[in-house]
């Protein structure tokens, strides 16, 4: 019995917030009036001999007892009704047989009315507020029409009547505003509460997804919160780790110097970046200061990362870097052997094949002009055609040295007059197109900046091929310009001479590649080369476009 009558005593408990809420406040009241009725009832039975009021003490405990029954049950609105209304009932007939309006009792209203008004819906209170003045109304009705017999004497009119229900609905609606907003408090405590947990949860959620441990301290190092991720890295669980200060936890040298990082975080408000490096291992730690609303620091977030792969891959790119380095001079290395090795044989063809050419001419023009008339013509024409080999031969010489020496010959670059130079190189053409019938079309030529000399060889070959294909051209044309397209300038040579299939125009700039036989055009094969590796060295490009017996256009650009 000791148990249940402990059981009944302690308020119930829900899974519902709310609903636990309200059952204690109204668990309360009726604790409240059910020891209150049964004091009554032992007073006025045993001490002044009311059987009235201990018969109206006795109902009014039994009620309680009932509705404490509802309210343990979960049913708070029957509860409520029963407990409500019952009172209400005993108010007025405790009135009723006694001293009507007069009568202590009369202070049960203003009680109901504030009970309602703490545990009822507006519609349930507004019904509960018209039968207590409908009850007001009835105990004066009765008063007034000698019903009641009051030691006070009998009322004669409703003023009373008028005035107490006054007071009781100005008292409701009190209430009723006091509980509204009350209410409203605290739904909004509840909406921010659950917002809180939510975001408290949304976070939560966040920092165990992540892989680093994670957790957050206070100025001396004490764990506040952390991650499942923190907690796995150490071996103990997150509840055992809170209030844990993290120095203790690492060996006393280590956790110096840890303090000490923690500790100048603290000082400057400023986060810090640190690696560890263990055997085979690597750790990023990253400390961020908290500040409070006065600017200081109070807590201490702070989260590390394992980076061993990324300083893995850093080792490797700095290896294949020594490596790549190693491998560039090798290969300069060779190169620097190569290019000795191409002086060596350029030193070779200028003197060693030079001077036996030099030697054949000779004596072919020796036999041609000393001996001449003693041979035979067709004599005459073998000794020619062999002084014009070796004078092939010579000009092929020169042609593959200066193609070998634009590798090595540094770049001289200075602003250059485009037009004025070009204007230069047609002069130069003016005895070998002297009885010709040119038309030389010059367009806009932007200047430039490049190497001057170069430059008037690329231009001198470019003219000089267009001289010699027009040459079958009884009207000839020749058309030297430039132009932008793509903040890029770039120039061309155009000419309507023998033109060429441009299914070879990638054999075009080859050395020793030529689109006509000597028999058409006389040529070595090599001027085009030249262009190419000289318009190369200014970073720019060259190409053609051509169609057969309509002309021919190269277009370059320096870069």
């Amino acid at each position: 019995m000791r148990i249940k009558f402990w059981q009944w005593i302690k308020p119930p408990v829900f899974e519902q917030e709310e609903q636990s809420r309200t059952a204690v406040w109204l668990h309360l009241m009726l604790l409240s009036i059910a020891f209150t009725s049964i004091i009554i009832a032992v007073t006025t039975l045993f001490i002044s001999q009311t059987p009235a009021t201990t018969s109206i003490a006795l109902i009014v405990f039994i009620i309680s007892v009932i509705a404490l029954w509802f309210n343990r049950q979960g049913k708070l609105t029957a509860a409520t009704f029963i407990l409500l209304f019952s009172l209400l009932g005993t108010a007025t007939y405790a009135l009723y047989t006694g001293n009507g309006i007069h009568d202590t009792s009369i202070l049960f209203f203003p009680a109901i009315i504030i009970f309602g008004g703490l545990l009822l819906r507006q519609r349930a209170y507004l019904v509960l507020v018209l039968l207590v003045i409908g009850a007001v109304g009835f105990i004066v009705f009765a008063e007034v029409n000698g019903w009641i017999e009051t030691q006070f004497g009998s009322i004669t009119d409703y003023g009373d009547s008028i005035v107490l229900s006054a007071f009781l609905i100005v008292q409701a609606m009190t209430i009723e505003l006091m509980m509204g907003g009350y209410l409203q408090s605290l739904q909004r405590a509840k909406r921010n509460a659950q917002a809180a947990a939510e975001s408290a949860q949304t976070l939560r959620a966040l920092l165990n997804a992540s892989t680093d441990p994670m957790f957050l301290m206070d100025t001396d190092g004490h764990f506040l919160d952390l991650n499942e991720a923190l907690a796995r890295a150490i071996g103990r669980s997150m509840i055992e780790l809170v209030g844990k200060r993290s120095y203790d936890m690492l060996p006393p040298e280590i956790g110096r110097q840890r303090k000490a990082i923690v500790d100048k975080v603290v000082a400057t408000a400023q986060p810090v970046r640190m690696e560890d490096h263990y055997p085979g291992r690597w750790l990023e730690n990253n400390l961020f200061p908290i500040l409070d609303k006065n600017g200081k620091v109070y807590r201490v977030a702070a989260y590390f990362r394992d980076v061993t792969s990324y300083k893995k891959a850093e080792e490797e790119i700095r290896t294949l870097n020594a490596d790549l380095e190693q491998r560039v001079k090798e290969r300069t290395a060779q190169l620097e052997f190569t290019n000795k090795e191409l002086e060596a044989f350029t030193y070779s063809v200028s003197h060693d094949l030079r001077a036996p050419l030099r030697t054949i001419n000779g004596f072919a023009r020796i036999l041609e002009e000393d001996f001449g008339p003693e041979f035979a013509p067709s004599a005459i024409e073998h000794l020619q055609k062999i002084r014009a080999a070796g004078q092939k031969m010579s000009l092929l010489i020169d042609n593959l040295l200066d193609l070998s020496r634009l590798g090595r010959k540094p770049l001289q670059k200075q602003d250059v007059d485009t037009k004025g130079l070009v204007h230069l190189i047609i002069e130069s053409f003016s005895d070998e197109t002297a009885g010709r019938q040119i038309e030389w079309v010059l367009g806009d030529l932007p200047s430039c900046h490049a190497d001057s000399i170069l430059l008037n060889q690329v231009f001198a070959n470019l003219v000089g091929n267009a001289v010699k294909y027009t040459s079958k051209r009884e009207n000839a044309r020749v058309e030297i310009g430039g132009f932008s397209q793509n903040e890029e300038t770039i120039y061309f040579v155009r000419d309507n001479g023998a033109g060429f299939d441009m299914q070879y125009a990638e054999k075009l700039f080859g050395v020793f590649q030529r689109m006509h036989s000597d028999d058409e055009f006389e040529g070595t094969g090599i001027g085009l080369a030249i262009v190419q590796r000289i318009v190369q060295r200014h970073g720019g490009r060259v190409w053609a476009e051509a169609e057969v017996d309509k002309g021919a256009t190269f277009f370059f650009t320096l870069g």
